[in-house]
């Protein structure tokens, strides 16, 4: 694993301009060597800001596969921010989306040379894998799907018209996002059925309580740090307090162990993988993988909100 960067072209991310998904070339696929494993990772607000070629690196790193082959998807804020209201507000994101199009049509050309594909997606990424994996739902035949897998993490959009498609939505409970979702659980109200223990690079234990649901693939979890739990009940602010973005932020380590398996299901995260992990230092932390600061995120919100929803009384 320690030879992946050797192997490949460090080839930069060009930043993405305007609202068309970018070329392969762009994405730094243009010329891949293996056809194995095909990774998108989309992420969410702000990722425009933040060092893209580094997380393509430490996906590439973490997963062991070549650089090339792992595609880090960024859409612009106004984009992320429009679709957060329009979420909230109970409609579609991104419908008519050239985006969206062009990401769907990309997937579809590579499934016919790949033998498998992950599209993983975190927050506003989250609702872009959504809404790619509503038109693959309409467009592709079971035989490609079959190779696919799609994973997001406190997506501020999850569709309930996806029957065919292999997904996991994780929202933690507490999460920001799940207001978009209009799912409001409050932890005393819930039993949840699992655990699986993760470590993280400071070998601190990590319990991770999950209970899945069937409706729209959803499982709602809790991070328990040495026995103490994460999750919090919903508060009355409209895009959420600053607790509520820090629950928003928590899905670094369940990324990283669900990449470092390649899997997109948590049950099937191998048991023996946390005594790997404790001996190997990996880099994803909350200025990598999960995108951007929580104070830039809700000033980026509140800067446009106050302009689109015409009311006196939201609390961002």
């Amino acid at each position: 694993m320690s030879t992946i960067r050797k192997r490949v072209k460090n080839k930069s991310i060009k930043k993405m301009k305007g609202g068309k998904f970018p070329t392969d070339e762009e994405l730094g696929n243009d010329n891949s060597e293996s056809k194995d494993v095909l990774i998108y990772y989309s992420l969410g607000l702000g990722c425009n800001g933040i060092n893209l070629q580094r997380v393509k690196e430490d996906v590439a790193e973490i997963t062991g596969i070549l650089l090339e082959n792992v595609l880090i998807i960024c859409h612009k804020n106004s984009s992320a921010i429009k679709s957060i209201i329009q979420t909230y507000s109970g409609n579609c994101p991104l419908i008519n989306s050239n985006f969206i199009r062009g990401f769907t049509n990309s997937v579809k050309k590579n499934v016919k040379i790949y033998n498998k594909i992950y599209l993983f997606g975190h927050s506003f990424g989250g609702a872009i894998i959504n809404r790619v994996a509503e038109e693959l739902n309409k467009s592709l035949d079971d035989s490609y799907l079959e190779k696919i897998q799609f994973a997001t993490f406190g997506s501020i959009y999850i569709s309930k018209a996806i029957p065919r498609i292999n997904i996991f939505n994780y929202m933690a409970i507490g999460d920001v996002a799940s207001k978009c979702n209009g799912i409001i659980i409050d932890p005393k109200d819930i039993e949840l059925e699992k655990a699986q223990k993760l470590i993280d690079s400071n070998t601190m234990d990590i319990d991770l309580k999950y209970k899945k649901h069937s409706d729209y693939n959803i499982i709602t979890c809790c991070f328990y740090n040495n026995n103490e739990p994460a999750c919090l009940n919903m508060k009355k602010s409209v895009f959420g307090n600053n607790a509520e973005w820090i629950v928003h932020n928590k899905y670094n380590i369940l990324i990283y162990y669900l990449f470092r398996n390649l899997t997109n299901d948590i049950d099937k995260v191998l048991k023996n993988d946390v005594d790997r992990v404790q001996k190997y230092d990996y880099s994803l932390d909350s200025n990598s993988i999960i995108s951007t600061s929580i104070k830039r995120k809700r000033s980026l919100i509140s800067e446009t909100a106050r302009k689109l929803i015409p009311t006196n009384s939201i609390d961002i």
